[in-house]
Parts: structure tokens; sequence; C-alpha cells
């Protein structure tokens, strides 16, 4: 059998969105798109015998992180076989300009589960579980001290990207990429301020009258001030005013301080937990 491993462009597209259709899939969830990770040359293809057989992409290396954002096979029984032969050179590709590389992936179908769980250079991390809010039981807060709550707008990037790494430590913060598509994919988008000073943002996704809290950032030393529970009233007065009966989230199972904001409104959640695993690619100096 004749094996290639290439890197996937635009000129590929045709096959690429054939094979995410029809071949076993895991996705990560987040907002990149597939042109996205063809434009940073991430999508390794497998063919053999000149036929497309599986697909890996793994994020670009952020703080010594990485997520693998997609894994396609034609036959989840050749699922282990194939992953072997990609991986490796995606790993070497991106550990080019550092001395080790953690890789994470969540595991949402069975088939991939077992391929990670028995893969013995992946260790379960963590559950990332989901709430819902039922918004004619939930509640709103007055704002008042007045702190000032504004739109987002495209100049804000630079802003809420700096709240976001003050906020979140590996692998959960965002690079400009990622934020700037959860950005453009929100229909809800609020900045909230102290002293004139920026102190937090929002961003959420509303269809089909439900609406999901896609992303929710407090500076460091703004924490505790109510910041996090005043931008989630005004994203349930938003969901009220436009007929949005359900607001979902997701979250670390170990984020405490997540966890008590959401509940406080009445989120609870649902019977859906997603397993994050982590791999070490080299060795940290």
């Amino acid at each position: 059998m004749s094996s290639r491993i290439y890197v996937a462009n635009h000129t590929h597209l045709p096959e690429l969105w054939q094979a995410l259709n029809t071949f076993y899939l895991h996705q990560h969830l987040d907002w990149q798109s597939v042109d996205a990770q063809i434009a940073q040359a991430n999508i390794l293809s497998l063919e053999n015998n000149q036929r497309l057989t599986a697909l890996l992409s793994i994020s670009a290396c952020f703080h010594h992180t990485s997520w693998v954002k997609l894994f396609a096979v034609r036959n989840d029984r050749d699922a282990a076989h194939c992953w072997e032969q990609l991986f490796i050179p995606a790993i070497e590709r991106l550990r080019m300009d550092t001395a080790f590389l953690d890789v994470y992936t969540i595991a949402t179908w069975d088939w991939y589960l077992r391929l990670i769980t028995n893969h013995p250079g992946f260790t379960f991390l963590l559950h990332i579980v989901t709430l819902e809010c039922d918004l004619m039981q939930s509640l709103e807060m007055r704002n008042e001290a007045g702190h000032p709550i504004r739109s987002l707008h495209n100049n804000d990037l630079v802003i809420i990207f700096d709240i976001d790494q003050a906020s979140f430590q590996p692998p959960w913060q965002l690079d400009i990429q990622n934020l700037t598509a959860a950005f453009e994919q929100s229909t809800f988008s609020r900045i909230i301020e102290i002293d004139k000073q920026p102190a937090g943002y929002i961003l959420a996704a509303s269809n089909d009258g439900s609406c999901h809290l896609s992303r929710i950032a407090i500076k460091p030393q703004y924490a505790g001030k109510g910041m996090g529970s005043l931008l989630v009233s005004e994203l349930i007065t938003f969901c009220r005013s436009n007929n949005v009966q359900r607001i979902t989230v997701n979250t670390q199972e170990t984020n405490l301080a997540s966890l008590k904001l959401y509940r406080k409104f009445g989120f609870t959640p649902v019977d859906e937990k997603i397993p994050v695993f982590f791999s070490r690619q080299g060795n940290a100096q």
C-alpha cells in the first residue's frame, strides 16, 4: 500500500468537505473555521493508494499548548493506525520552535474516546460540564454602582485579548485568531468598565430561541466585585427582550468560581460531561 502525507490547502477544499461530511469526525468545540486551519497550514491529510483516508488538525502552538481541532477517518476501525501516522508529523511541525508542547483534546464521540483512552501518551485531565438556564425563572441584577456596560467593537479586540490572557491560564486562553472568530460569531458582546478602565467582557451567540454564553472574563484585580454577575444579568436582559427562552454555557468542573456565578442565576447542570485529555510532547526546560 502506498501512503502519502501532505499539508492541505485551498485546492483540496472539495475533498476536505466531502471527508468532513462522510468520514467519522471528531471536531473541537470552538470558533475556528476549516478555512482558518488551512490558512495556518495545520491540516495534515493521509492518502492510501491515492485515496484520502484521514485528516488531522492540531492548532498552532500558543503558550506551549495546542488543541486537536479535528480528526477525521474514513473507517473507524483504522482510526488508531491513521492517528499514529499523522500525529507524530503533526507534532514535529509544531515543536520546531518550542522545547515542549502540551496537546489537549476533548472526546465527544465513543470511537474517539476509545482512541484517546487507549493512547499511552494521553492522560485524563477533567470534565467540561454544560449548564442551562430557563429564562422564565432566572433573576436580573441592578447595576447599583452604575458601571458602564457597552457594546464591543472591532477596535476593542486588543483590549479583550489582554483581559482574556490575564483571566485564564493555559490551555484555556484564546489566541487572537480564535477570540476574533468568537467575537465575529457573537450576537451579543459587551464590555464593562470601572473608573473608565475595562474590567471584563462577555460574548454570546443566539439562534432559534436559544443562546450560548461563549466567553466571559474578568480581570483578576476586579474579581469578586460583581462584574461577572452584571455581565450575565445584561445577557439575561438581552435574551428576554429578544424572546430567547434558554441560555447554555460550558465550563470546567473544577472552575468553582464560574459554577458559583452561573448557579446564582439559576443555571443547572445537564446530563452531559465532556472529558478532556492531555499529552506532553517533549520536556520542559
